[in-house]
């Protein structure tokens, strides 16, 4: 006859008792029962910092499934409960026209603090861990500030590296590209601001040099290959790394830029929307004192607590391959750090009238980087 057991694991392994608010003490002890089983209940304790095994004997059919419960007794790092932020900003020599660096200030300036500003408040209402570096480019890209805690990039950010006039063009593609080297190796929800004042008007590869440096022949039509360029490092962007979103602000983007573009054949509101993934995150302002208020408009993502995606299972026994098992919930307990986890139900590796011995392993990784696992020991006698 088929049946289901539940068996709650209470523990926390290979994590010393720093890693959890209140590990001077045991946690109490919530005891482990095995439904339509044997009825024999179990305790795990957290002991010195770790746990000891959960081990139980049933018996059963073919196809026997059971699901597991248990708490992880420290302060589990959830990926997705964190953000990071990278402030992408056009020094172009037009900027030196649109938003000139003067008493010590700008709009890009202000726009950054506007928006730091309303990130830290997040950070500490919500207790999301927040990164922050910058970009800026002009003919190329540079990372300026490398990604640090937001209470550290706000206390080195300066008006003179908001409102740099690099005296250069404007090369969306090195932008994006030198972003994605910034983030490429990051976790959680990343996001992206963007402002700048004019479109594309070189690449990386584009115009062409000669072997003196000087530019070579530029074919009109060729005005387009920037435009191809940063849309497809955009894309790439996009497409490579994960929980990405981009909003941007250009400030006064439209009237020559309208004409430069349609005599290409591209559609400036079109070509702006595919740049970041979605029309709603393109704003356009006609003067720098604009920045400010319009990119503290757009939508900071949820910040979720620990996911499903964080925490892994694998289910082995002897002489059978290891398998994966799903986890269906993660969630915070209590505030003395113990996370919860719930498994979907699973069948046992069995042999006809033997005993085989599955175990499954539950790990995830605290806040301190060190990893966590619970181990639940299931006897199957198949009948």
């Amino acid at each position: 006859m088929r049946y289901s057991a539940v068996l709650f694991a209470l523990g926390l392994f290979a994590c010393n008792t720093t890693n959890f608010r209140g590990s001077d003490k045991s946690h109490s002890i919530r005891p482990a029962t095995v439904k339509k089983g044997s009825g024999k209940k179990l305790a795990l304790v957290c002991k010195n910092g770790k746990s000891e095994k959960l081990e139980e004997t049933i018996s059963g059919s073919i196809g026997t499934t059971v699901e597991v419960e248990g708490e992880f007794c420290g302060e589990v790092k959830a990926g997705g409960k964190s953000l990071t932020i990278a402030l992408v900003i056009d020094g172009s020599g037009s900027m030196d026209r649109n938003d000139k660096f003067q008493a010590n200030t700008c709009g890009r300036w202000k726009a950054g603090k506007a928006l730091i500003e309303k990130l830290s408040e997040l950070s500490t209402t919500e207790n999301i861990s927040i990164k922050t570096g910058m970009v800026t480019f002009g003919t190329v890209a540079r990372s300026t500030v490398a990604l640090t805690n937001i209470a550290d990039f706000s206390a080195q950010m300066t008006a003179a590296e908001f409102c740099i006039q690099t005296l250069g063009t404007t090369n969306y593609e090195d932008a994006f590209i030198k972003t994605k080297d910034l983030l490429k190796s990051t976790e959680g929800a990343k996001i992206i601001y963007f402002i700048s004042d004019g479109l594309p008007s070189v690449s990386n590869a584009w115009p062409p040099r000669t072997g003196g440096g000087a530019p070579g022949a530029i074919q009109p039509a060729d005005m387009r290959i920037p435009f191809d360029a940063g849309a497809k490092a955009a894309k790439d962007l996009r497409e490579t790394v994960p929980d990405l979103t981009i909003n941007a602000v250009f400030l006064g983007v439209g009237g020559e830029d309208q004409q430069v573009a349609t005599s290409l054949g591209i559609d400036l509101q079109k070509y702006l929307a595919d740049l970041v993934g979605a029309p709603e995150r393109v704003k356009v302002v006609n003067d720098a004192g604009g920045l400010a208020s319009e990119i503290a408009k757009f939508k900071v993502p949820e910040a979720k607590d620990l996911g499903t995606s964080d925490v892994a299972a694998v289910l082995a026994a002897p002489g059978f391959p290891d398998k994966p098992v799903s986890i269906l919930e993660v969630v915070k307990a209590s505030e003395d750090g113990v996370w919860r986890f719930k498994t979907a139900p699973f069948e046992l590796y069995g042999k006809s009238k033997d005993t085989v011995v599955n175990s499954l392993t539950v790990k995830a990784e605290a806040v301190t980087g060190t990893p966590l696992e619970a181990q639940a020991v299931i006897n199957f006698k198949q009948d």
